[in-house]
């Protein structure tokens, strides 16, 4: 009897620990679910571009109600996955503890505080809740974004799925450049027409820009790090991604991704693996011969280069401010104009649309300051910017601590931790750091997109959550 006692408790036991390891599995592929989403919508809207005519007409309308599902999508994933993990493991799931609240998860919580009371102070108006025409973030978009987006990613890079999320971004990315350059020559695709610049799905050519500032920092980050399999896909993505920005000539697009591919490979060439070393110290070579010849053939970048610089002396002496990113300087003296006027909790989100209109020069009129730090603290006021920044800031540098091949996954790895991303889970979430900085120095110049922002987020959760060992900068 008590042998059968014993061995019905030791059934019991494996049933329990089954049971445990097919919801984990589960929860470890819905903490993907977000950003796979996101990579889905922005493919579908390539596809239905490609497919049907009709959507040169019906885009601006067909993608934000897209959005608005796929979000809907995404929030039912998040309550799903944290029924599961606490229907498999009750309030101690595996990780919870090394992964409870950080000092970027602080940050945001005390972003997400401020943009609620900032909106009860300045009222609910349809802009706040929705956001403005074309742009399409309200604040229920920004608490989604903190939640859900950032929230799950963070699980995600824990539960071995982030790899998913990239190689998903990048190859997303991939497609939508090869529709590019197929249809340049022949002006096959009705919704690509009609628009201002190289854009693609996007509504503006510098949207799709920060799109593919990700994408290439992404590959870049595959190259230098990855396998050999990651290495080759990393390289030729890294190309195409590159080629379509440089025809795409976002400027501050340009600047943020030689920035961080500038701090990619110097830190790749001091403290990387002898590959690494090499693989960085190539890619450099082919980058400053890309960057000498593109000087030497293109007269327009020149001229460019030489305005732009020209005017940012003059702005340091107290002068000219007319050409400096194509208006963009005075936006930012309105901006910050507005904020000294209600520094504390700002004007609400999308609160200084109308007064932009308004008071931006004739020749450039539009209703955001273009930089995205800067709008916040003209929304919710200049804390709540300040908690943004440092959320973002200690997000990445989490990410790029991070020390490959650290990873002890004897005893502890999650089913969800078999495949792809059990190569080495270190790679993602440093890349992840990598693209989420080049994002953010793109940002100083540009618009929070419905499109293009998830993603930051995205990124910011892969890059401080993956639980490994870590290393100082």
């Amino acid at each position: 009897m008590k042998e059968n006692k014993t061995s019905d408790h030791y059934n019991s036991d494996n049933t329990g620990e089954s049971r445990k390891s097919r919801l984990d599995l589960l929860s470890g592929k819905l903490a993907a679910a977000p950003g796979l989403l996101m990579c889905l919508i922005t493919a579908g809207m390539l596809a239905a571009d490609v497919v049907l005519p009709s959507m040169a007409d019906l885009q601006y309308t067909v993608y934000p109600l897209a959005y608005r599902l796929q979000t809907l999508i995404a929030v039912v994933c998040c309550l799903i996955y944290m029924w599961l993990r606490k229907d498999a493991y009750g309030t101690e799931a595996p990780g919870d503890k090394s992964d409870g609240p950080d000092i970027s998860t602080l940050m945001f919580l005390a972003f997400a505080l401020f943009i609620m009371i900032s909106t009860f102070v300045n009222g609910f108006s349809r802009d706040a809740i929705f956001g403005v025409q074309f742009r399409y973030i309200g604040v229920f978009d920004l608490i989604v974004f903190m939640a859900v987006y950032m929230g799950l990613s963070r699980r995600a890079a824990a539960e071995g799925t982030a790899g998913a999320v990239l190689w998903g971004i990048v190859w997303t990315a991939n497609l939508i450049d090869a529709a590019v350059l197929l249809s340049i020559p022949t002006d096959g695709i009705a919704a690509f027409e009609n628009k201002e610049g190289l854009s693609a799905v996007f509504f503006h050519s510098n949207h799709y820009g920060y799109f593919l500032v990700i994408a290439v920092i992404i590959s870049a980050g595959y190259y230098i790090y990855g396998d050999m399999l990651q290495m080759i896909a990393g390289i030729v993505s890294f190309g195409l991604n590159m080629v379509m920005l440089v025809f795409n000539r976002s400027l501050g697009c340009l600047i943020a991704v030689a920035a961080v591919l500038l701090i990619m490979l110097i830190e790749a060439m001091i403290r990387g693996r002898d590959i690494e070393r090499r693989k960085a110290f190539i890619l450099a070579v082919c980058l400053v011969t890309a960057l000498a010849a593109l000087l030497v053939c293109s007269h327009r970048l020149r001229i460019e280069l030489y305005f732009t610089l020209r005017e940012a002396v003059s702005i340091l002496h107290g002068q000219g401010n007319q050409y400096m990113g194509h208006g963009r300087w005075q936006l930012w003296e309105l901006t910050a104009d507005y904020i000294r006027q209600k520094p504390l909790l700002g004007y609400g989100c999308e609160g200084i649309s109308e007064m932009l209109f308004t008071d931006s020069p004739a020749v450039n009129k539009v209703g955001s300051p273009h930089c995205e730090p800067l709008a916040y603290a003209a929304f919710f006021g200049i804390p709540a910017a300040l908690f943004y920044l440092g959320g973002c800031v200690s997000a990445i540098a989490k990410g790029l601590r991070r020390k490959a091949g650290a990873a002890d996954r004897s005893d502890n790895t999650s089913p969800a931790q078999t495949g792809i991303q059990a190569a080495d889970p270190a790679i993602y979430s440093r890349v992840a750091a990598y693209a989420a900085a080049g994002y953010f120095i793109s940002s100083l110049f540009g618009v929070a997109v419905f499109y293009t922002a998830p993603f930051f987020f995205i990124l910011l959760g892969t890059a401080a959550g993956c639980a490994i060992e870590e290393r100082s900068i």
